[in-house]
């Protein structure tokens, strides 16, 4: 994606310095990556609206992450370190 990352910062956090992500990190101005809210593999746009500045270490955890809809309860099983996870159920 080819998105002016300034307009980008300003659309998620407005005119500050540093912020935190929706993964709780400490994301700063100078040192973030842009991913899409929704991804375009499951119908999401490439519309700036629908992309957010995060931390670096959030992109790589959120690609980490398997989700889905099993008997019709979505499941994610989230990353906790090399080979283990975690298995949440709505």
């Amino acid at each position: 994606m080819a998105y002016n990352f300034e307009a980008v910062w300003l659309r998620t956090y407005g005119n500050v310095d540093k912020a935190v992500d929706p993964y709780g990190r400490i994301v700063h101005k100078m040192n973030f990556t842009c991913d899409y809210i929704w991804p375009k593999e499951r119908g999401g746009s490439d519309n700036i609206k629908n992309v957010i500045a995060i931390h670096p270490s959030s992109k790589v955890e959120k690609q980490s992450n398997i989700s889905g809809i099993v008997n019709g309860k979505r499941f994610v099983v989230m990353r906790i370190s090399q080979g283990i996870g975690k298995l949440y159920v709505n």
